[in-house]
């Protein structure tokens, strides 16, 4: 009798648990005063609004997200997981096994209320020989829709040294987890976007090293940047006389520096500061 009432009381201890297929979801705080756990301390939405409020208790991340980037901003981070509901004894737990994160790219003052619909951008396979040309193709997140797209118009296209061919590379021909999700409206083929989020984890894997060579006296090495930020050996050039202007990049954003050709002044770039 003994045994078997340990038993069942292990067995009410272990988590068992429910999965909804993973999907994208906005985290905000509930703002409930709770006494006690389990209690829904955030309410999860899926984009596009699918379904209503769902409260959760808990958030449990994947190893690679970085805890601290996503609570820096709950209210501009979204986030792709897995409701599951587990129950530890008799307390039932709702959670979200977040497997990737992405954060709003910051956005200055006079941009800062973004509105419209979520979608995933990828290469629509047209080849044109004039502009403008539907090269991107839509999908509406959570729908069954997609629209092709002619022209992009983002507001960071004004911004500082913006890295405008990396947004470009993580909007269309990155794959998931690491694509980015764009938010905005169709005007015909010609899509406004009025937010971008990136995944925190901009590099899944290590950029490939640099060899450590040296330059002659009087040469500078320079490099090149991919559209994935990552460096790589240019040349050696001569030194040359470098404007001392420095950039000021805009709210959010670090200012990155890197020697280049032709006379191994630094090319500047502005790089959001969440970015991994």
């Amino acid at each position: 009798m003994f045994k078997q009432l340990s038993l069942l009381l292990v067995c009410l201890a272990v988590a068992s648990a429910t999965s909804i297929e993973a999907n994208y979801y906005t985290i905000r705080y509930s703002r409930i005063n709770c006494i006690r756990w389990p209690c829904p301390y955030y309410i999860a939405s899926t984009l596009n609004g699918f379904s209503g409020d769902i409260g959760l208790d808990d958030i449990r991340f994947d190893a690679s997200i970085d805890r601290d980037k996503v609570f820096e901003k709950l209210e501009d981070v979204v986030i792709y997981g897995t409701l599951t509901t587990v129950y530890y004894g008799f307390d039932k737990v709702s959670r979200i096994n977040a497997q990737a994160a992405y954060r709003l790219l910051p956005l200055s003052p006079v941009n800062s209320t973004h509105s419209g619909s979520f979608y995933s951008f990828s290469n629509s396979g047209i080849v044109c020989k004039t502009t403008p040309c539907p090269s991107i193709k839509a999908d509406l997140i959570n729908g069954y829709t997609n629209q092709l797209v002619s022209e992009l118009v983002t507001p960071y296209q004004t911004y500082t040294k913006f890295d405008y061919s990396w947004l470009l590379n993580k909007l269309v021909y990155t794959a998931e987890p690491q694509k980015a999700i764009i938010q905005g409206s169709f005007v015909n083929e010609k899509f406004y976007a009025t937010a971008v989020y990136a995944n925190i984890r901009d590099h899944y894997s290590a950029c490939p090293p640099i060899p450590k060579i040296g330059c002659g006296s009087g040469y500078t090495l320079t490099y090149f940047r991919d559209e994935n930020r990552c460096l790589s050996i240019d040349k050696c050039v001569p030194t040359g006389f470098c404007i001392k202007s420095i950039p000021l990049c805009n709210e959010g954003y670090n200012l990155v520096g890197v020697p280049s050709s032709p006379n191994g002044c630094p090319t500047y770039y502005c790089d959001a500061a969440f970015l991994q």
